[in-house]
């Protein structure tokens, strides 16, 4: 079998970076929890409109 040879180099993370991406992350699920909850509200509605 072949050799493989692999360089990996790293670069310093701070904390700021760290902090800023689980801000991204949170902020991304709060606006899908928000839309979800809302399709769901507006699907529960309309079925009680047509069936209920």
């Amino acid at each position: 079998m072949a050799e493989l040879s692999q360089h990996v180099e790293f670069s310093e993370v701070t904390s700021d970076d760290i902090l800023e991406n689980r801000r991204a992350g949170w902020e991304t699920f709060t606006r899908s929890a928000t839309w979800g909850i809302g399709a769901i509200a507006l699907t529960l509605v309309l079925l009680y409109v047509l069936w209920g």
